[in-house]
């Protein structure tokens, strides 16, 4: 395999230079006298960021739904990597500092939206989002999530995931915290009781019952579907797509926490 060539595809064009390709085979004639054949070639291109490092970011336009990673340069190995990790963070809704790092704001760049956006049109859209992994959750033990702005209470009963709103209906209290018996899961604050998998008031001094989310598992990855708001624009497809991000090395995390 051979590659080289570069060329700015701003720059003058230069009518001494042969094309590309051409300079390859002259080079590899120099190198490896004989009869050679070019069974496949190829040409990609490239762009630099202002600074150097590379662009990890939600798309304005159709947040949850799309995440770009661009601009590595030559240095892919190890900025796809550290992008992975800020991915990771942005698909759980996570601004962390090496989000920021790694922002479009921090060399000014402004990406272009639809003329709906800039309308202020939106619509509202489901879509599923990851909230832990099967270690996470413990049977019979509620688990404290967050999903695109909701704040979720996920239990695991019987080998089967339920979801429902954290913020208890009668006085806000927190049910992740409280106390889970059977299907039935007790606020802390007042005692209130409801079901996990109805979101159904089961006690008082609750009068409302509680918001219930889909859940289903994704290899090692729980999700659950919430409503967002979207601009409306084109649809984007595979809407049910999520990065999912594989644990990696101590050494890498050692690096990235400087980040954090």
């Amino acid at each position: 395999m051979l590659g080289g060539c570069d060329t700015f595809v701003d720059a003058p064009s230069d009518p001494k230079r042969r094309d590309p390709l051409a300079e390859l085979e002259l080079f590899l004639k120099s190198r490896l006298p004989g009869d050679h054949e070019i069974v496949y070639s190829w040409s990609g291109g490239l762009f630099e960021t202002k600074d150097g490092l590379p662009y990890v970011f939600e798309h304005p336009q159709y947040p949850g739904r799309v995440f770009i990673a661009c601009g590595f340069g030559g240095n892919g190995l190890v900025m796809g990597k550290a992008a992975a990790y800020v991915l990771g963070d942005l698909v759980q809704g996570k601004k962390t500092r090496a989000a920021l790092l790694f922002g479009l704001e921090r060399t000014g760049e402004v990406l272009s939206l639809s003329e709906a956006k800039n309308n202020g049109e939106t619509i509202r859209q489901k879509i599923f989002v990851r909230v832990a992994t099967i270690a996470d959750v413990i049977d019979a033990k509620p688990y404290c999530a967050e999903a695109r702005g909701h704040k979720i209470a996920l239990f695991l009963i019987g080998g089967k995931y339920y979801a429902i709103s954290n913020t208890c209906s009668h006085a806000g209290g927190s049910l992740c915290r409280g106390t889970l018996t059977g299907d039935s899961i007790q606020c802390p604050v007042h005692g209130a009781k409801f079901n996990v998998a109805t979101g159904a008031v089961m006690g008082p001094p609750a009068l409302r019952p509680q918001l219930t989310y889909p859940v289903r598992v994704r290899g090692r990855d729980v999700e659950v579907e919430v409503e967002v708001e979207m601009p409306k624009g084109p649809a984007v497809q595979d809407q049910q797509s999520h990065t999912r991000i594989q644990t990696a090395g101590s050494t890498w995390r050692s690096w990235l926490r400087r980040f954090f």
